[in-house]
């Protein structure tokens, strides 16, 4: 990365694509990620990974129908219990991608869950 560039900021409510390295090193198997909020003063993003496995999706998990325009073509769950931070120079990495943005119907589902979580 070019030291004097400063780092894309990454955006609420998008999809990436991103290797498990950059957001739990225990992970051996590559999740989509949803960015669900900014911290702009420790220039971080919480994410939320997304499985298809039911048995993976812990507690709290909103179901995401198949989204084809992000590579999604499945139905699958966004695991809310399991948000992790990651710093903003991560999205600039060659091997993360941007797929877009969630539908409107799951992302009202998210900002209701962490609306909640924060009363």
């Amino acid at each position: 990365m070019d030291l004097l560039r400063m780092p894309r900021r990454p955006a609420v409510r998008q999809v990436y694509e991103m290797p498990p390295a950059y957001y739990d090193l225990t992970d051996v198997v590559g999740h989509p990620v949803l960015v669900i909020s900014v911290d702009l003063v420790a220039r971080e993003a919480m994410i939320v990974t997304r499985t298809t496995s039911p048995h993976a999706k812990g507690n709290n998990a909103i179901v995401h129908p198949a989204q084809p325009d992000l590579g999604l073509d499945s139905v699958g769950w966004w695991r809310m219990e399991f948000p992790k931070a990651v710093p903003y120079p991560a999205f600039d990495e060659p091997d993360v991608k941007r797929r877009g943005e969630l539908d409107e119907a799951t992302w009202a589902k998210v900002r209701y869950q962490m609306k909640g979580a924060s009363e």
